[in-house]
């Protein structure tokens, strides 16, 4: 499973245990699922940072897997065309995926259908059982996301 699926999973089953939060009456069940909830979103900031999150320590940051996670596979991207005398390098590979990172899944599911896989928006919309407007928005909201942190990161 990759690292990208594995934090979707994670943000599933967050939002599956806050859809539950209201109908819960016993307060020691609430507390777990508080405390659930919390393990989750501690869990999730790790993976996508690849340190443990609020740690000012020394670290294991830069032999880290997850900071070196990379777009090796060009495949999931068939819309960009490399030339094979031009090699992305690592950093760069590896800032793509910090920005992609900080995407929403339906913001990032949107944005990479419609742009790496060519869908187009009403594609994607039938395929995710929403409406076109709302893929549009996705899709926006992810391109000044992306634009905003491009200008810091790469």
């Amino acid at each position: 499973m990759a690292l990208i699926d594995l934090i979707m999973e994670y943000k599933r089953g967050k939002k599956a245990l806050e859809r539950m939060k209201p109908n819960i009456t016993d307060p020691n069940e609430l507390k777990i699922v508080n405390e659930m909830i919390a393990d989750m979103d501690y869990a999730i900031d790790w993976m996508r940072k690849g340190e443990r999150p609020n740690f000012t320590g020394r670290g294991i940051k830069q032999k880290n897997a997850y900071a070196r996670r990379s777009l090796i596979n060009m495949d999931l991207f068939p819309s960009l065309e490399v030339e094979p005398s031009k090699e992305i390098s690592n950093e760069r590979k590896k800032a793509v995926m910090q920005i992609l990172m900080t995407l929403t899944e339906r913001q990032m599911n949107c944005f990479l259908l419609h742009t790496a896989h060519l869908r187009s928006m009403q594609e994607i919309a039938d395929e995710l059982g929403i409406k076109k407007r709302t893929v549009q928005e996705h899709i926006e909201t992810a391109r000044l996301k992306i634009t905003e942190l491009a200008k810091e990161v790469i």
